[in-house]
């Protein structure tokens, strides 16, 4: 009975795990609307400056979390550096809370990789933390393939 059972759960993973291997379990990585994947965002990452980064290797990735976002947490899940790469964009140091970054386009042009976001900031007058924040976004977008070339015979 116990193998027939762990023979099920193993069918029932493998045909609706749907998504990344992660850390330690499975976790389903949704893509947007706009064509990537919103792996982490949060309000206080430990990188203080604004910027963006590419990540393009597993080292990296684990050194991108570990000091730029938070030294308690692990990418949350493996990644595929011959299909993906994984972008973080930073809104740097905010005097306190209602800031949220969000990623709106990501995609490689001809010039190399182009990405889009908004920091929302908060309403006048709202009610904010009264702390600071560092907003941040990180997202997985697949690698371009090889563009094809056809010829006329």
């Amino acid at each position: 009975m116990t193998r027939r059972m762990g023979i099920f759960l193993l069918v029932g993973l493998f045909l609706f795990g749907g998504g990344a291997l992660a850390w330690g379990q499975f976790k389903h990585v949704p893509e947007t609307p706009q064509g990537f994947q919103i792996l982490e965002e949060g309000f206080y990452a430990a990188r203080k400056e604004a910027g963006v980064m590419v990540v393009e290797g597993a080292d990296a990735l684990l050194k991108l979390f570990a000091e730029d976002i938070s030294p308690s947490k692990k990418p949350p899940v493996v990644v595929d550096f011959n299909r993906f790469v994984v972008v973080a964009v930073f809104a740097g140091s905010r005097s306190s809370g209602g800031y949220r970054l969000e990623i709106t386009s990501a995609r490689y042009e001809n010039k190399g990789l182009d990405v889009r976001y908004v920091l929302h900031t908060p309403k006048p007058g709202s009610m904010t933390t009264q702390a600071l924040t560092s907003p941040y976004a990180v997202i997985l977008l697949e690698k371009p393939g090889p563009t094809k070339q056809y010829q006329a015979q």
